[in-house]
């Protein structure tokens, strides 16, 4: 015979306490200590910024595509290999800080994204931007990306980022 349990778990029970449903107690910011990001993430997925804004796939287009929206992500970018389906990146400062980005450029957006790097290596960028290996390869073969000895230099990098950039080139 199996037993069956009864008890409910109250979500949010330890509020008071300043403590998450899980018992864990969030950082400054807010965000849980267990589900903070690595520092060398600079650019993420839409299931990232889905599970960070509670929002669905079409309040996250919204985000990105109107400008007028309350909630808009200026810097989001188009790692795809075509132009049809879209395969955005969004800079993670954004979501975690965007009042200190508010007045920011694209080139002052890129430049925080590379960093002080005059070269990434290619396993790093896969980190980095949370891109597939193999999407990188496609990118390489389309002639998006050149890498050279397994290094993106900065200023390929920093042509690519701009001209996927969806505030210059809405997708």
């Amino acid at each position: 015979m199996l037993a069956t349990f009864s008890k409910t778990i109250e979500p949010h029970q330890n509020t008071a306490c300043g403590q998450d449903e899980l018992g864990h107690n969030p950082s400054s910011s807010g965000i849980p200590e267990y589900l903070r990001l690595s520092p060398r993430v600079t650019l993420v997925t839409g299931e990232t910024v889905r599970a960070a804004r509670g929002v669905n796939a079409e309040d996250l287009a919204a985000m990105v595509d109107d400008a007028m929206h309350p909630m808009h992500l200026r810097f989001s970018f188009n790692v795809s290999i075509g132009w049809r389906v879209r395969e955005l990146r969004y800079w993670r400062v954004e979501l975690t800080a965007p009042a200190m980005v508010r007045n920011f450029t694209i080139q002052d957006a890129i430049a925080r994204i590379l960093g002080g790097a005059r070269a990434i290596r290619r396993s790093e960028l896969q980190i980095s931007w949370q891109i597939s290996s193999n999407l990188v390869t496609h990118l390489i073969r389309a002639n998006f990306l050149k890498c050279e000895h397994g290094r993106f230099l900065r200023p390929v990098l920093e042509a690519f980022l701009l001209s996927r950039w969806t505030g210059a080139n809405p997708t």
